[in-house]
């Protein structure tokens, strides 16, 4: 089996890795509340920017927030989305469409298969992989 992928994205599991536990649901959790489901779906990353400023956050942060929500909303199949949880490396490549989880406003996600091991079936720990690599939680 080879994995091949366009683009290779990061996520955190929340504050604290308050969504680890969505690994076992096979869902993929994003955060940025304050950004509602209409306006990221929407694309506008001047609006998102214009949005979180008027929230209070500072201007040198929203832009890298609203390119998280646009990689989020944007990016298709082809990307491989990575996290740590677990003592192990997780990846997944996801649905395209996202599904704004409720009655909580404040998660979005899209439910697809995590998998923890390489592609010969080998467990991806933390303690086996190149701290190049694990500097990226960090």
């Amino acid at each position: 089996m080879k994995v091949s992928a366009t683009t290779v994205r990061y996520i955190k599991l929340g504050a604290g890795g308050r969504w680890e536990n969505s690994l076992d649901r096979a869902e993929l959790h994003f955060g940025y509340g304050s950004v509602t489901h209409e306006l990221a779906r929407e694309g506008n990353r001047a609006k998102i920017i214009t949005h979180l400023i008027a929230l209070g956050r500072s201007p040198q942060a929203t832009a890298r927030d609203a390119q998280e929500v646009a990689d989020f909303y944007d990016l298709d199949e082809a990307c491989l989305w990575i996290t740590f949880a677990r003592d192990h490396l997780w990846w997944t490549f996801a649905e395209r469409e996202v599904t704004w989880v409720k009655p909580d406003p404040t998660r979005a996600g899209e439910r697809f298969r995590w998998c923890n091991t390489d592609i010969n079936g080998t467990p991806l720990k933390i303690s086996s992989l190149s701290t190049k690599l694990t500097k990226v939680a960090s």
